[in-house]
């Protein structure tokens, strides 16, 4: 959707929890196999003790999931760190209460988290609910 106070030109909204397969799934390259920094550009203004979303990380959930403090406008996440293996990686936010709007996705070096690897992000999907909310 098309944002002004994004980064680009538009966000993915992750929407409520109704919703089972609301999903945010990207995939990442990355060279060689280890600890990265998972950072996300979101806006979360609906709860202001803040939001958990499901993580997976190649198919497997991960932690407790990622909770989104509070904010009126776009900023950084924390450093999430996660193990990640050489080449293709499946990175996918599942709702887990929703209402986030997220804007993009930056993988950096787990061991040195102010440094980005050479990393691509490739594709990004949105799964839609079923009754198209």
């Amino acid at each position: 959707m098309d944002y002004k106070f994004c980064s680009g030109t538009g966000y993915v909204f992750l929407k409520n929890s109704d919703s089972a397969n609301d999903s945010i799934e990207q995939t990442v390259t990355v060279d060689k196999a280890g600890t990265y920094a998972l950072v996300w550009g979101y806006q979360q203004q609906y709860a202001e003790e803040g939001k958990t979303e499901r993580l997976f990380v190649n198919g497997e959930e991960v932690g407790d999931g990622v909770l989104f403090p509070h904010n009126v406008m776009f900023s950084e996440s924390a450093p999430l760190k996660v193990e990640l293996k050489a080449g293709k990686n499946t990175i996918k936010l599942e709702t887990g209460e929703g209402w986030i709007w997220f804007d993009y996705l930056l993988v950096k070096d787990g061991d040195a988290v102010t440094t980005e690897p050479d990393v691509t992000t490739t594709t990004t999907t949105k799964t839609e609910p079923a009754d198209g909310l």
